[in-house]
Formats: C-alpha cells, structure tokens, sequence
C-alpha cells in the first residue's frame, strides 16, 4: 500500500520523513485505527485471519486464532467477538450450506490496511 512516507514502493528513512514523525517517539493512531473495532487483540487477529484466508468458515478461523495464541478461545467468547465484528460493519456473514464464511467488509479491509501500514510505521527503523 502506498504510504505518503514512500517513493517508488520504497519507504523512506525516519530522518527523510519530515518534521512531523522523525522527532517524536509518540504517535498518535490514524483516526479509522482507533475505533472500537481495534480495542481487542483477538478481533484483529480474527480480521486478519479472514483476510489472509479470503471467505473461511466461522470456525476455521476460530481453530486459526487457537493456533496462533495455542490456547482455547471459549465459543461464548468467539461468537461474541464475531457479533461486535459483524454490527459494528467490519464483517459480514454469508451462509455456505451448514456453515457461516466470514468476509471482510470494505470498511474492515480498510481498518484492517490502516491498522497495518500503522504497525509497520511504528517498527519501521
């Protein structure tokens, strides 16, 4: 994605970058990232996991997220997060037969971007 801190695809050194990052060790969050959506670990991690997987089902996006912190999420648990994700018009649901395939919305594709180019910002050296 191109960043107003890249030429060519290429990004440019913190010290290239101008007043307003190269100085500071703070950074605010751009201003779709610090919606309520990014308030839970496990909901970005069930965005990004629907992201990479394109239209998984419900559950092997749960079984993704178990991998990933190798532990059990609770189903109560899993859902809920699922039903923030869903109102708040991040994800939606598409039926497949038995199960449910979750899909990005635009607006969670672009949260889900911001958010990204966000993090590489801020580990960039």
């Amino acid at each position: 994605m191109p960043s107003a801190w890249s030429i060519g695809g290429k990004r440019l050194p913190r010290s290239q970058r101008g007043p307003d990052t190269a100085s500071s060790n703070t950074r605010a969050l751009p201003p779709s990232t610090m919606s309520k959506w990014l308030a839970s670990g496990l909901r970005r991690d069930v965005c990004v996991v629907v992201a990479g997987e394109g239209s998984p089902t419900q559950q092997s996006v749960k079984r993704a997220v178990e991998r990933k912190h190798d532990d059990r999420i609770d189903p109560q648990r899993f859902v809920g997060v699922i039903r923030k994700l869903e109102s708040a018009g991040i994800i939606e649901r598409e039926r497949d037969g038995l199960h449910d395939r979750l899909l990005l919305t635009d607006a969670g594709q672009r949260r889900l971007r911001d958010h990204h180019a966000w993090v590489a910002d801020y580990l960039d050296d």
